[in-house]
């Protein structure tokens, strides 16, 4: 079993003496103390680094419950119950109260909280991706407060593909497959080249009632009215500083009847907040997702679906389609920049392992395989598609992301318009290509001597064969084609270019089905 700790510390004297105590039982010793951070390792192998506490590695991070991932090895459930009930203890003896963490790590599976300033957040997988969440002990609600515990879901296709190196990761209250032993490069060529089928955690929440058009006029930055019903339009939830809450897709599957598609964050507690006043009812479908992606992907769905999908279901449209006797709701959209669709299913009515056998028996004459979300992210990045809540977050408003074709200022008034009005068009989230190391999030890009931004995602692309991420900086200014200083945790002091994003086809005429021109390049 494979699982990590996240930590982080502003007093890392306080943060050492609770480790001091807590790991001990455990067989776990501080073999190193610096400025930044205690290391601790077995008595037996001190060589062996198993956890860290240390301070913020970057200043845009220094606030408690600042983390950073460390590999851990709890190897029995015993063990982990364990080490979790002694959390509790040496919690209290050293009165360090347990809060509510705000936010749950997308990497890991949150089980129980933040302690003052430090952050403990175990993620679990055993053998074929089994994840542990039953097997903690009972949870005092006098000292402790869960976050997602119990609520978070297994896929109903994770027994179709797990296997012994599948490693999870958590997303919108779903697990997903992060890693699955499989060598991305190989996903990523499949997609680009054939085909590849992603179990992905979006999540649609249905808004439907007689004011479901006029609630979500005043919800999202574009138009609703004017959309047909089986057409999906990219949108933006704006806080009421003009920051962006949230992003999704949202499909009208009829007149009064929409699906909002999100891929992470509170977006069910955000619509209640502001529903007053309608005639909306709110539910959640219990649709899980499939994207199908890459240049057979057509062939493959025209196939499975006995011919009923055709050419004229265009980008960016839907409907329901039968697949082997199941109606499955389609839409032709993904998150690759690949020609693709994704699959919605219909909750209890789907049988998704008979589905998943239908699709990946059809897609094997045409190179269909099932690919992790590390291929995925190296594709997504290529395309300019931005991650909510890691590429942009409620401090960045759509400009600054980029993002300001997908705001209408001229409708009706919506959450956060008055402040983009009054926003600057400056944007600060471009591209970064580096030819001597491949980005990380975290890594800080530096103009000469000074500070000016850091790298909120990267990849190594094999097909611009050079390491690619996106640059966000602390304000807007002519970044675009300037060269500039990455500090890699990996590689050191390189040089960057800046970039306008995307880098590779621009015109989106790969996920258009058109023939591609051959920019990208560059």
């Amino acid at each position: 079993m494979i699982g990590y700790v996240m930590i982080g510390t502003n007093d890392l004297d306080q943060s050492a003496r609770f480790y001091d105590v807590l790991l001990a039982p455990l067989g776990l010793v501080q073999v190193a103390r610096v400025e930044t951070y205690a290391a601790y390792a077995p008595k037996a192998a001190k060589l062996q680094l198993n956890f860290t506490s240390q301070r913020p590695l970057i200043k845009v991070l220094q606030r408690p419950g600042t983390e950073r991932w460390l590999r851990w090895p709890l190897q029995q459930c015993k063990l982990l119950n364990s080490f979790i009930g002694w959390v509790y203890k040496t919690a209290a003896a050293m009165r360090a109260p347990l809060v509510r963490a705000k936010r749950a790590a997308p990497s890991a599976m949150p089980i129980f909280a933040m302690l003052t300033g430090i952050r403990f957040v175990p993620s679990m997988m055993g053998r074929k991706g089994r994840l542990l969440m039953n097997e903690h002990p009972a949870l005092d609600p006098g000292h402790i407060f869960p976050t997602y515990v119990g609520s978070n879901e297994l896929s109903p296709f994770h027994h179709c593909y797990a296997n012994d190196l599948t490693v999870l990761r958590l997303a919108a209250g779903r697990f997903f497959a992060h890693h699955n032993g499989d060598p991305p490069e190989l996903g990523y060529w499949a997609l680009r080249k054939q085909a590849a089928l992603f179990d992905v955690p979006e999540r649609p929440i249905e808004i439907s009632g007689p004011d479901a058009v006029a609630f979500l006029e005043r919800i999202v930055t574009r138009r609703v009215g004017d959309m047909k019903i089986d057409r999906g339009r990219y949108a933006l939830l704006c806080t009421h500083q003009g920051g962006i809450f949230m992003d999704g897709i949202l499909f009208r599957l009829a007149e009064n009847r929409f699906w909002f598609v999100h891929p992470d964050g509170d977006l069910e507690p955000w619509l209640l907040a502001h529903n007053q006043g309608f005639d909306v009812k709110l539910r959640d479908p219990k649709s899980r997702v499939l994207q199908l992606q890459g240049p057979n992907s057509f062939s493959i769905m025209h196939e499975a679906s006995a011919g009923a999908l055709t050419e004229s279901l265009k980008y960016f449209h839907s409907g329901f389609f039968d697949f082997a006797g199941q109606q499955i709701y389609v839409s032709r959209t993904g998150w690759t920049g690949e020609l693709g669709y994704e699959l919605y299913t219909l909750g209890g009515q789907t049988d998704c392992p008979r589905l998943w056998e239908h699709l990946m028996q059809i897609g094997a004459s045409h190179g269909l395989v099932f690919s992790s979300m590390q291929a995925m992210n190296t594709r997504r990045i290529e395309a300019g598609i931005l991650d909510s809540g890691s590429d942009f977050d409620i401090s960045m408003t759509p400009y600054e992301a980029g993002l300001e074709r997908f705001v209408d200022l001229s409708k009706k008034a919506f959450i956060g318009s008055d402040a983009l009005r009054a926003a600057s068009s400056g944007v600060r989230l471009l591209g970064l290509r580096c030819v001597a190391a491949t980005p990380c999030a975290g890594d800080l890009i530096f103009s000469g001597r000074a500070p000016v931004g850091m790298v909120t995602t990267g990849a190594l692309s094999p097909y611009l064969e050079c390491g690619i991420g996106y640059a966000r900086f602390d304000h807007p200014a002519d970044w675009s084609g300037k060269t500039l200083t990455l500090k890699s945790r990996q590689s050191g002091e390189v040089t960057c270019k800046i970039v306008d994003l995307p880098f590779h086809d621009s015109e989106k005429r790969l996920p258009r089905g058109l023939p591609f021109r051959g920019e990208g390049q560059i």
